[in-house]
C-alpha cells in the first residue's frame, strides 16, 4: 500500500442538549462508520468500515480494543455499483457491481491489532470508464451499499464520482530561473507551470522533486539521491468539471536557496554531485466531498472554531470520496534549461561563486 492513501479517522462526536435529562450513552444505536477514497491509478480500492460506540464507564481505549465495540458482530455485504450517469435517489442507471472482499492488513501489535479490517476490491478489478479523449477519460460514477447479509436490510450508503486525468497546456519550453546573460548582470528568474483543472478534482497539493547523483571519482562510489521541494498545499478551483486554468510560478531564487538549505557542502575534495534530469511534479488532487472533509476536520483550533461533523454517507458517518495522483516529468516541459544547469554549478547560491562554505559541489 505504498501509494494508497487510505483516510482512516476517528470521528470526534459533540452532543449538547439544553435539557440534562438528555442521557448521550442510551440506549444502544449501531451507527456505521465509512472511510473510502477511490483512486483511478490504484490496482486495489481499499474500504474501511466500522461501527461507532459509545462508553460511560471506564476507559475508551479498553473498550474499543473489544472487537464487538466497532466492528460488526454479523457478516455485511460490501458492494460497489458503478453508472455512467451522476446517481441520484431519483436517478439509478447501474452497468456492474462488485461484491468488496474482507481482508486484514497487518500494523503494529497492541489491543487494536485485531480490529484492523478493510474491505477490498477482487483482483482485477479496475474502475470503469465510458468514453475517452486524448490524453483523458470520464469515469464512472460509483456508490457504495453496505447490506447486512442475512437479510439484505441497508446499513449505509454514499456515492462519488471519480477524479480524472488532466494535461499540461503550453509549448516546449524547459525550465529557465536563471539568466547568466542578463544586463547589467546575471539574475534569477521565474518560471511558470500551466494545467487545465481535473474533471471532478477540486483541492490540489504538489511537490517538486530534484534528483541528483552524488559520486565520488577517488572511492568509486555513486548514489542517486533527491530533494522534494513543497510547491502548495490543499488549492482549491473554482470548479470542478475540467474548465479551470491552473498555473504555478516557480521562483528561480527560492528554488536554488531551498537546495542550499536541504544539502551540506561536500566533505571530500574527490566528490561532486551532478543534475539528474528531469525535474518532476507530484500532484494529488482532492474530490469534492474529500474536499469539503479536509475543509471542515482542519480547522485552527482555536476556542471560537466549533466546527460542524461533515459526512457525505447516508445512514452513518465517514467519507466515501475519491482523489488521483499524477507526475509530470516531461523533458522538454520540466527539464532545467542551460542557464539554470550554470547556475547550480556557477551560481552565487548553490555554485562556486558561492564560496568554498556554501558550494554544493555540482559539476
Amino acid at each position: 500500500m505504498n501509494r494508497i492513501i487510505l483516510l482512516f479517522a476517528t470521528i470526534a462526536t459533540i452532543f449538547s442538549a439544553c435539557s440534562t435529562e438528555f442521557d448521550v450513552t442510551a440506549p444502544y444505536k449501531e451507527i456505521p462508520v465509512i472511510f473510502g477514497i477511490l483512486n483511478k491509478d490504484e490496482a486495489v480500492q481499499y474500504i474501511k468500515i466500522n461501527k461507532a460506540f459509545l462508553n460511560d464507564e471506564g476507559s475508551a481505549i479498553i473498550a474499543g480494543s473489544v472487537p464487538d465495540s466497532n466492528i460488526y458482530p454479523y457478516p455485511i455485504e460490501v458492494k460497489l455499483y458503478a453508472s455512467y450517469t451522476p446517481i441520484t435517489d431519483s436517478n439509478i442507471q447501474y452497468i456492474s457491481s462488485v461484491e468488496l472482499d474482507t481482508v486484514h492488513l497487518n500494523k503494529e501489535a497492541g489491543s487494536f491489532n485485531a480490529n484492523n479490517i478493510f474491505y477490498k476490491t477482487p483482483d482485477n478489478f479496475k474502475l470503469r470508464y465510458n468514453s475517452s479523449r486524448p490524453g483523458d477519460t470520464t469515469w464512472a460514477n460509483y456508490q457504495i451499499i453496505v447490506r447486512r447479509k442475512s437479510d439484505g436490510k441497508l446499513i449505509a450508503k454514499s456515492r462519488t464520482p471519480i477524479v480524472a486525468d488532466f494535461l499540461f497546456s503550453g509549448t516546449q519550453n524547459e525550465v529557465k530561473l536563471y539568466n547568466r546573460f542578463a544586463k547589467p548582470a546575471p539574475t534569477y528568474t521565474n518560471h511558470t507551470f500551466s494545467w487545465g483543472g481535473a474533471i471532478n478534482g477540486k483541492m490540489y497539493t504538489a511537490f517538486l522533486r530534484f534528483k541528483f547523483r552524488e559520486v565520488d571519482d577517488l572511492v568509486g562510489t555513486s548514489e542517486d539521491k533527491y530533494v522534494d521541494m513543497p510547491l502548495f498545499e490543499n488549492i482549491k478551483t473554482s470548479n470542478s468539471n475540467g474548465s479551470s486554468k491552473i498555473s504555478y510560478t516557480l521562483s528561480g531564487e527560492s528554488f536554488f536557496t531551498y537546495l542550499q538549505a536541504k544539502l551540506d557542502p561536500l566533505t571530500s575534495s574527490s566528490a561532486r554531485r551532478e543534475y539528474i534530469a528531469p525535474l518532476e511534479l507530484y500532484f494529488n488532487v482532492a474530490g469534492g466531498e474529500l474536499t469539503k472533509y479536509i475543509e471542515i476536520n482542519n480547522g485552527s483550533g482555536g476556542l471560537n472554531d466549533i466546527r460542524p461533523e461533515y459526512s457525505n454517507v447516508e445512514g452513518g458517518l465517514g467519507i466515501f470520496s475519491s482523489r488521483m495522483n499524477k507526475v509530470f516529468n516531461q523533458l522538454n516541459k520540466t527539464n532545467l534549461n542551460q542557464d539554470a544547469i550554470y547556475a547550480l554549478k556557477e551560481g552565487d547560491i548553490t555554485g562556486r561563486g558561492a564560496g568554498t562554505a556554501n558550494d554544493l559541489g555540482f559539476r
